[in-house]
């Protein structure tokens, strides 16, 4: 299953409809048609049809088939969270350990992610973790910070909390990340669908996604209350993070 996934090629059909539509926009310029121009014309109309007809069986074959492999897998993937759950109390690892980690096991961001690419570079001075490319063609960006670094500082006498500089500077940092893409592959998403690219990688306003430190029970409210602040940028813990692979994992279990 899982090589039948990988094998599916997206990428094949998408050049060609690119091809084919700066085809037919050459067609509209032109002032005097042939008959012969408007029988390719109708061909070239027909294909792109039956391109994007193809794009869409692939797109819910490729979604049934990691259905498939989840449920299959679901055993290997359960020992995998419990295994970077006990890894998140070793000082050794730190956050190039989970980068690698969680490349390698690309499913764990949650089923409704087609692809994972690791550091590719928003511009020449910005290079996120990941980008994971979503079903919707469209991408978000992660950046994985140490679990050992700490969010909040000590409550004060006034039982007050602040964010400590290591969450401030990576939150900064996602920041830069989301914004850098954003401007960079703006021009190109209006190219691909004015191109009637139907699956393009694009992070346009993407949403970024910040994964740092362990859940404390005197922290949890306040991160909360971070988060509800904060707008297409998500902050979360390891422990949180794992949480939920576990609970995905739950729910594909209990489905038909």
């Amino acid at each position: 299953v899982k090589n039948v996934v990988e094998n599916i090629d997206f990428n094949t059909q998408i050049k060609q409809l690119s091809v084919l539509n700066r085809d037919l926009k050459s067609f509209s310029k032109r002032q005097r048609r042939t008959k012969e121009d408007v029988k390719e014309l109708q061909e070239k109309q027909a294909k792109i049809k039956e391109l994007n007809g193809k794009l869409v069986e692939l797109n819910e074959e490729n979604r049934q088939l990691k259905i498939q492999n989840f449920k299959t897998n679901l055993e290997s993937y359960r020992k995998i969270v419990k295994r970077l759950k006990l890894e998140l109390t070793s000082k050794k690892n730190n956050e190039k350990h989970f980068q690698r980690e969680l490349t390698k096991h690309k499913w764990i961001f949650g089923p409704w992610f087609e692809d994972i690419i690791p550091k590719r570079m928003a511009d020449i001075e910005n290079e996120p973790d990941f980008i994971l490319k979503r079903y919707d063609g469209f991408a978000d960006v992660v950046e994985i910070e140490a679990p050992g670094k700490e969010l909040f500082t000590k409550p004060n006498k006034s039982n007050k909390s602040q964010p400590r500089a290591e969450l401030i500077q990576a939150f900064a940092q996602i920041i830069d990340y989301v914004d850098s893409y954003n401007i960079q592959f703006k021009e190109q998403l209006y190219k691909d669908v004015d191109a009637g690219i139907s699956n393009p990688l694009n992070p346009y306003k993407p949403r970024g996604l910040l994964i740092i430190g362990r859940d404390k029970k005197n922290e949890r409210k306040k991160l909360r209350q971070l988060n509800s602040f904060l707008n297409n940028i998500s902050i979360m813990t390891y422990d949180e993070f794992l949480l939920n692979a576990e609970s995905m994992l739950d729910f594909i279990e209990k489905r038909k």
